[in-house]
């Protein structure tokens, strides 16, 4: 879509106040990536997500299912995290799909000349806050999980987590 963009502006040559532009909005959209740890990633991103679900003793759906005879989790609790997860599954879809519709929006935009700025802005907006819903959402997730768990299962999770992985050999 960038090269349609290149093309549509005198033919591959972008004028530089364009380019400009485009630079511009193409470091906020990364800015708005941040609030989207979740889906979308950098190593800081993902670092910053795993600082906060270590700070709230928060864990994984899939860990606490993997680990469900060591914990002795009831078959209702094992039910309702699976339920859990499919809630969320479901969420995260249709966000992603708004997220990316919003997203081609913008680039339909960014292709007409003149360029409406203000529009353009109001849509970065739209997809910053979209993306920090789906970031609210997944620490809320997390935590309707935990709700379903015992402070004995709590505990257990959080000592099954200091253990460290057994390392393997490489190989030669």
């Amino acid at each position: 879509t960038w090269e349609m963009l290149a093309e549509r502006n005198n033919g591959g040559k972008m004028k530089s106040s364009k380019l400009t532009g485009v630079i511009v909005l193409l470091v906020m959209l990364a800015g708005i990536g941040l609030a989207d740890s979740r889906f979308r990633g950098s190593r800081f991103e993902k670092l910053h997500m795993f600082r906060l679900i270590q700070a709230f003793e928060l864990f994984s759906p899939r860990f606490v299912l993997k680990n469900r005879e060591t914990l002795g989790l009831t078959e209702n609790q094992v039910e309702s995290i699976e339920s859990e997860i499919l809630r969320f599954k479901k969420f995260a879809l249709k966000h992603g799909a708004l997220i990316k519709i919003n997203e081609l929006k913008l680039v339909s935009i960014l292709s007409k000349d003149p360029v409406d700025r203000k529009w353009v802005a109001q849509m970065i907006r739209k997809i910053g806050r979209l993306k920090t819903d789906s970031f609210i959402r997944y620490i809320h997730h997390l935590f309707d999980v935990k709700e379903i768990l015992t402070a004995k299962q709590i505990n257990m999770l959080i000592q099954l987590k200091q253990v460290p992985k057994k390392s393997v050999p490489k190989e030669a």
